[in-house]
């Protein structure tokens, strides 16, 4: 359920015992630079080629970062040669471009996305192809996890600058590009801290002996918040990464053995300040897998498919809310929901939309916050710490996200604040403060008074 609506309605009985007090939470300081809230989402360009309907409910979402893909899988093109040249490199990515049906079209879909929007593009590049010395992937019961050789870093570094010299060449205008995706391993190729710093460099390096202009580059995008931390261990590895990054990224999914990802984010920013760093910190991949951990049973687990999967229903909305709130208070600026759309290929049921294309509950939410967010920059969201309420602030125009993922009505008291006119939630009787109670199973903005 999300909630707009009428004019508030007379108190008709006590808020509950245990109401929440808004919003007078410790505030922090933490070693993140300080960057507004923004929302985007992966989308797959070939998709939405097909679609033109997704395309407009893409639009309505007002989305300030896209996160894609272009081109071919590249693991299965041929190897690269150590002792190619810039012209053979080049005309290897051409024909690997070439080998895409409507390739030109989802360069299309990207350049209207961002003109119609005004979303920053990002670019990922999952992997390149087969390097030197790497076994063959396609022969029976080949390895299919790749590591990354030191000795291949120049080489990867070099597909990886002609590669956005050609997405510069289609008229595609990045702004940002996140350089691997998971190298800790849990997806695509693994690469070890000394090798992601050195491949940052040598990215660079390529840049600039080539003349490519690089968009922003993001990493190093591990698959969770405690997987990042090996990056960071060692000082000098640690600040040579921080240094050639422009923004840190890293993947929000949540964890099987049940760490908070909020609170494994508090810790990688303490890590930050003894490195004495202050970065800007993106969350590329975001997406809640198990609302609920200790719930096992596979339809409340969002990577498997089914009617009645979770993922469907007004809880999860409440619950992907709730846990996004939580990294936007713990200093996250830009947040990437995974995915705009569940995929035919896929096995999960993340999306924003469903396989036809139609809204999920959890579409409608972050639609609502989007549009919160649209309204005005805002300075900072500062959530509860169990995130199911959230303050948007913005030189005292303040308005109030509520998670409420449960089964039950959630009261809150506004102990400093007042509900500002027509918020549409019932009201209830509290000592000290504004009493308001939010349905259950649901997401709802409100705007509050200005103090």
């Amino acid at each position: 359920m999300l909630a707009l609506g009428v004019a508030a309605s007379q108190a008709q009985e006590a808020c509950h015992i245990d109401a929440i007090p808004c919003c007078g939470w410790p505030k922090t300081e933490r070693a993140a630079r300080s960057v507004p809230p923004s929302l985007g989402t992966q989308v797959w360009p070939s998709s939405l080629a097909q679609d033109p309907t997704t395309v407009e409910k893409l639009i309505a979402l007002k989305p300030r970062h896209l996160r894609f893909s272009l081109g071919p899988n590249w693991r299965l093109r041929p190897p690269l040669r150590p002792e190619m040249s810039d012209a053979e490199l080049d005309a290897a990515i051409a024909a690997g471009f070439a080998s895409v049906a409507g390739a030109d079209r989802q360069a299309a879909i990207m350049r209207e996305l961002s003109a119609r929007t005004g979303a920053a593009l990002m670019l990922i590049v999952w992997e390149p192809p087969p390097l030197p010395g790497e076994p063959d992937f396609t022969a029976p019961k080949a390895r299919s996890w790749r590591v990354l050789a030191p000795q291949n870093v120049r080489l990867a570094a070099r597909f990886h600058v002609a590669l956005l010299r050609a997405v510069a060449t289609a008229g595609v205008a990045l702004a940002d590009v996140e350089l691997a995706n998971e190298p800790d391993g849990s997806w695509n190729m693994r690469i070890a801290p000394a090798d992601y710093l050195a491949l940052l460099r040598a990215v660079r390096e390529e840049a600039a002996r080539r003349h490519v202009a690089l968009p922003r580059i993001f990493g190093p995008g591990a698959s969770r918040v405690v997987e990042t931390h090996p990056y960071f261990r060692d000082a000098a590895i640690g600040t040579g990464i921080l240094d050639a990054v422009d923004v840190v990224s890293l993947h929000g999914w949540d964890d099987a053995a049940g760490k908070d990802r909020a609170a494994e984010l508090e810790t990688l920013l303490a890590r930050f300040a003894a490195l004495r760093r202050k970065p800007e910190i993106a969350v590329t991949e975001f997406g809640v897998g198990q609302p609920i951990l200790t719930d096992k049973s596979e339809r409340m687990d969002a990577r498997n498919r089914g009617e009645d999967n979770v993922a469907f229903t007004p809880a999860y909305a409440g619950y992907s809310l709730r846990d996004l709130m939580r990294l936007y208070g713990g200093r996250a600026g830009i947040v990437i929901q995974w995915e705009f759309q569940d995929q035919a290929w896929g096995k999960g049921s993340l999306g924003l939309l469903d396989l036809k294309g139609g809204e999920k509950p959890v579409y409608r939410a972050l639609r609502l916050l989007a549009e919160r967010l649209d309204a005005e920059t805002h300075d900072a969201i500062e959530a509860s710490p169990d995130g199911r309420l959230a303050l948007l602030r913005r030189a005292g125009r303040d308005s109030l996200i509520v998670a409420n993922p449960t089964r039950e009505p959630l009261d809150i008291v506004l102990r400093d604040r007042k509900p500002g006119p027509a918020t549409g939630i019932l009201a209830c009787s509290a000592a000290g403060g504004a009493g308001l109670r939010f349905p259950a199973e649901s997401v709802t903005a409100i705007p509050l008074a200005d103090r």
